[in-house]
């Protein structure tokens, strides 16, 4: 389990991050922030609605519990 603080890395080859706006259009994939495996996030929130808000290197998002792993 995550926790706030935890520094996390996506499970996939590439996971795109759900804006911080909630006025997203869920099509509009084109501004959405593109984390890498190569990249570390750390975990800034754990809403149950929203998901987890993660902070990465190129801004901040959400993504669900089952798309991320822990590395600390």
């Amino acid at each position: 389990m995550v926790s706030v603080g935890s520094l996390v890395r996506p499970i996939s080859k590439q996971l795109l991050l759900t804006p911080e706006s909630t006025t997203v259009d869920i099509e509009d994939v084109e501004n959405w922030l593109n984390w890498i495996p190569t990249e570390v996030g750390i975990v800034l929130s754990i809403d149950t609605s929203l998901g987890i808000k993660i902070l990465i290197p190129s801004g901040i998002g959400y993504c669900f519990f089952d798309e991320i792993k822990k590395i600390n």
